[in-house]
This record gives structure tokens, sequence and C-alpha cells, in this order.
């Protein structure tokens, strides 16, 4: 029963084993006891409850149909109701996998996500509770669910700018993560607008060396390169850049992040030495401290590939543009939105480097999955469809010599 009044506060999803057994003793007993003797006295618990038609059970996972958590809760006297949901609390804020930027952890934050969002309500007033709530939607933006992240940082700046005030920084953090969803989904002139408004307020409540200050600049300084706004870009991320490197090192992922933007936004200014010292020397502090296939190092290495082509190097930006595509498909999977976003870069590459037929099979690949994946409406799914449209044009835009180099006419 304990264990039943448990679940009834979580989603109607596979609830983990792990999720009471690596925190026994944030529970009361009985259930403490049987999660401190591991995941087989759980597995029996969840046995008993599976012979009664209460649950279902997989490998190493039970959950709950949702009829059944409605008749759990409303039997509860209040106060058993609030200590449950005290201890749901609890124990989902110790399970926090950690950086959501960070592939390893995407599994456990793919387990927790659903419940998380379904109890999140109850840990408004816990820091732990609201920092795992922030995780899932930057978990939810890079794995590519913007719709989904965007819904739920609109409802988190809502609910705690009543409860904890505008001036808070898990609010703050929470307008930096709905830009940044805006942003992704082509909203560019909300993006730009909450950007700026919520910048100048975590300058001021925060400090500009703050993380969630810079975060809110790394952020806005690709929207505003996107938007064309590139002078305003890079003279952001000139700033930011500065305020970080002091604040954090030259090596923390928000630095490296923000690095990595500044080079697109100079690429995208026309300031391409710049932009190919910044790139490169970016990438190679990515490679070292991340390694080489970590989003953000791909990323950086996407945007140099870039910069080549912007130069006239068509070569290196076709080796680069490859070896990152091939390095995303095997690290993050062919329809994550940097793979995509990849495929795309090198969809551009390829035309301008006179492979058209090639260009032409890679593009509508990488369409065809990034409608299916990110929706229409996405930053990458609008860009895959615009260079793949635009090759037949760019390719009689095109000379190629007789090494079979692309040359801008």
């Amino acid at each position: 029963m304990a264990l039943l009044q448990f679940a009834a506060f979580l989603a109607p999803e596979p609830i983990p084993f792990s999720l009471f057994t690596d925190h026994p003793a944030l529970l009361d007993e009985p259930l403490r006891d049987t999660a401190a003797a591991g995941a087989d006295a759980v597995a029996d618990v969840v046995g008993t409850a599976v012979g009664y038609s209460l649950a279902h059970r997989y490998h190493d996972s039970f959950r709950l149909h949702r009829l059944v958590q409605d008749v759990i809760r409303h039997q509860l006297p209040a106060d058993a109701r609030h200590a449950v949901a005290g201890q749901v609390v609890a124990l989902l804020s110790a399970a926090d996998p950690g950086d959501p930027n960070d592939p390893r952890s995407w599994p456990a934050y793919g387990a927790l996500a659903p419940h998380v969002l379904v109890a999140g309500h109850l840990g408004d007033h816990q820091p732990g509770a609201r920092r795992l709530m922030l995780a899932i939607v930057e978990y939810l933006n890079v794995r590519g669910d913007t719709r989904a992240s965007r819904r739920i940082a609109e409802e988190f700046v809502h609910r705690w700018t009543q409860l904890l005030g505008a001036d808070h920084p898990d609010t703050i953090t929470s307008a930096a993560n709905l830009t940044s969803a805006l942003a992704w989904l082509a909203q560019h002139d909300e993006a730009r607008a909450l950007g700026h408004d919520t910048l100048t307020r975590s300058a001021l409540v925060l400090g500009p060396d703050h993380p969630v200050t810079l975060r809110v600049a790394t952020n806005l300084t690709f929207a505003l390169a996107w938007l064309g706004h590139t002078e305003r870009a890079c003279t952001l991320g000139h700033d930011a850049l500065v305020h970080a490197d002091r604040a954090l090192g030259s090596d923390q992922a928000i630095t490296l992040r923000l690095a990595a933007n500044l080079a697109f936004a100079l690429t995208s200014d026309g300031q391409l030495e710049q932009a190919r010292r910044l790139g490169q020397q970016t990438l190679q502090r990515c490679r070292r401290v991340l390694g080489g296939d970590h989003p953000i190092t791909l990323v950086a290495a996407a945007h140099l590939a870039l910069t080549h082509a912007s130069l006239g190097q068509p070569d290196e930006a076709h080796q680069l543009g490859e070896d990152t595509l091939k390095r995303a498909r095997s690290a993050l999977g062919a329809d994550h939105p940097v793979t995509l976003g990849a495929a795309a870069h090198l969809t551009f590459l390829l035309t301008i480097r006179g492979e058209p037929e090639q260009a032409k099979t890679l593009g509508e690949d990488a369409l065809e999955r990034s409608r299916t994946a990110l929706g229409g409406e996405h930053l990458i799914t609008l860009t895959s469809a615009a260079v793949l449209a635009s090759g037949s044009f760019l390719d009689k835009l095109i000379m190629v010599d007789p090494g079979g180099r692309g040359r801008y006419l």
C-alpha cells in the first residue's frame, strides 16, 4: 500500500525501481526497508500489486493506471497526502541525473521527465525540485522536443512569477529556457523581446557574471545572429564572453557554447578571420574538455565548417562538415537536432562545392527527418527546406574547375 500511495503521485508511465532503491533513507517505513533491500525486494512488492491487477510490471519498472492513481490519492487523508507528496518531491530531487547537455544523462532524464512534470507543482517551494524541473525543460530542448519545452517553460514563468517573483533566479532561468525554445521555433521577434528583458533583469538582479545571465546572453546571441542583427549579436557575444572567461573560465560548458555562438555571429557579420580564429580555438578546447562527440563540440565544428566555406575554402569546409555529421550520427542518432543541423550544413557545403546530386540526396533525407522529429516550424526544419530549395539556384552560380572545386562566380 505504501508503494501504491507513492506511485499515485507520479505519472501513469513506467516508474524505475531505482527511484526507490537509490535513496531509501528518504522513505518512511515500511517502504524504506524494502527499498534498502534492493530491486528484487521492490519487484516482489510490485508483483503483489500486479496480482491484484493494480499495477503493470516491466523489466525494471512498473506503472499504475491513471484511474487507480486517482482513487488512491482521493482516499488518502489530507495529512497523509501531504506527507507522501513531500517524499515524492524529495526522492525525485535526489534522483537528479546532472547535466542535461551530457548525452550520458539522457536515459535517466527520459525516465524521470514524465514524473517530474506531473509532480512538479508539489515542489514549487523546494529549490532542489525547481532545479530538476528546469533541467528537464533544458533536456527536452536539447533532445529536440522544443514544443514541449516551450509549453512547460511558459508555465513555469507564469507560475513562479506569481509564487517567487519575476526577479527570482529560477524565474529568470525559466525565461531563459523559454527564450531558447522560442528561438528554435523560429519565433525570433518573441525570442528577442523576451531575451532582452530577461538579460536586463538577470544582469541587474544576479550580476553580469552569473551563469544564468551568461546563458541568457548565449541564447540571445544566437537568436540575434539568425534574425540578421549580426552587429548587435557580435557586441553582445563579445561582452558576454569576457565575463564568462573571467567568472567561469574558458573551459566551462557555458563559455564554450557562448564562444561557438559568437563565432557563428562573426561569420554572419562577415568578420571571417576573427570567426575562423575563434572557431578553431573553441573547437580545439571543446574536443579537449568535452570530447569530440559532445553536442557543443559538434555545433562548434558545424559553425567552423560554414566559416571555412565563407572564406572560400570548400575542401576544408567539406572535410569538417562530413566528419561532424558522421560523429553526430554515431553519438546522438540520425534524428537528433544537432545531427539534423549538421546534415543541413553539409547539404549547403556540398552544393557550393559543386556536388548537387549528393547535396540533393542528403538534403531530402534531412528535411524529411527534421519534419518528423522536430516539426515543420522548427528552425532546423526551415533551414533544411531553405537549403534544399536553393540548391538548384546555387548550382547555377557555381563554376566547377577541373579539380572539382566549387567557386562562386
